[in-house]
């Protein structure tokens, strides 16, 4: 991501905790060349950041919805869906870093 700087679009898909690694990673997909990346594209993946802030802020019954309004069409806000729905239910702990812990590699 750092090393591509503008020349590619990037989304961020979440932070991750992996194994082996004491902080947690930013995860980020490459969407395309700047400047080439489709207009739909780049409107769900504003649509996709905005709701990862409003996961970020543990408002997790608002990120859901948001994450469901693009999950037809966006496997990943699928499963950022379902996870906000699971911390309805568990929420992370207090210190939360709001990373994703993997359970393996």
């Amino acid at each position: 991501h750092e090393l591509c700087g503008d020349r590619v679009v990037f989304r961020e898909i979440d932070t991750m905790l992996v194994m082996g690694r004491e902080t947690p990673v930013h995860c980020f997909e490459p969407l395309g060349h700047a400047g080439q990346v489709p207009a739909e594209m780049l409107e769900i993946k504003a649509k996709y950041e905005a709701a990862l802030a409003v996961y970020r802020e543990r408002r997790f019954s608002d990120s859901a919805a948001l994450f469901e309004a693009i999950a037809e069409i966006d496997p990943v806000a699928k499963i950022m869906g379902e996870r906000c729905r699971a911390y309805m239910d568990a929420p992370p702990p207090d210190d939360w870093q709001q990373a994703y812990i993997l359970g393996g590699k």
